[in-house]
């Protein structure tokens, strides 16, 4: 099973990685800086091995082609960027480490804003993914997430992501796979992320079967 968590607009504030000194004011941004604010997408995608042996993680899955393929319709063209640099995006996506980014764009990302984002814990990398996505608003960013039995991935980008995401899953059939595409803020909280352990065959309305 694929499950694609989507989240847009995604504002990748800088209130969440650039923290205040403590006692001093925090500025408050005016609704018409919020308006001009550049906004972004995410997409967490995870997967769960269902059969003798339940296996949780993206790259658990014992076809990786059942995501690759339709990521691979996104960065069709695209130049690919790593962290560490050197590395292969395509055994990397399969086998990711701790600390590794990547980035498929137009043109190459810059190495250090790369390193910013591998480096960063959870969203202390925010400032560097939003000048590598402004600058290139079409590139696709990865961070793994650690998963029970592998590792899942997270895309940022800064353009909108969930359509496109779809017409990706329906252009590649996934005969015997259930694909699923969700909000991300109707799947917070792990009983609504693991949802394939209880509503497999009653789906909640905001989970989209591909």
């Amino acid at each position: 099973m694929l499950k694609v968590f989507t989240d847009e607009p995604l504002a990748l504030d800088a209130a969440a990685d650039e923290p205040v000194p403590r006692g001093a004011p925090r500025e408050m941004a005016s609704l018409e800086s919020l308006l001009r604010r550049p906004t972004y997408a995410r997409a967490y995608l995870a997967g769960t091995h269902l059969g003798d042996e339940t296996r949780t993680g993206l790259t658990a899955l014992a076809d990786p082609s059942l995501w690759r393929e339709p990521l691979s319709d996104l960065w069709a063209g695209f130049e690919w960027s790593t962290h560490p640099e050197g590395l292969g995006p395509g055994r990397s996506l399969l086998a990711p480490a701790p600390g590794v980014a990547l980035a498929a764009a137009p043109e190459a990302v810059d190495p250090a804003l790369l390193a910013r984002v591998g480096q960063a814990e959870d969203r202390a990398g925010w400032s560097a993914l939003r000048a590598i996505l402004d600058q290139q608003p079409s590139a696709l960013v990865f961070t793994p997430e650690p998963a029970h039995d592998g590792w899942d991935w997270v895309v940022y980008t800064g353009q909108p992501l969930r359509q496109r995401l779809l017409a990706a899953l329906q252009a590649h059939e996934a005969p015997g796979a259930r694909r699923l595409v969700m909000p991300y803020q109707k799947a917070r909280g792990e009983h609504k992320f693991y949802l394939e352990r209880w509503a497999l065959d009653d789906l909640p309305e905001w989970a989209m079967e591909v």
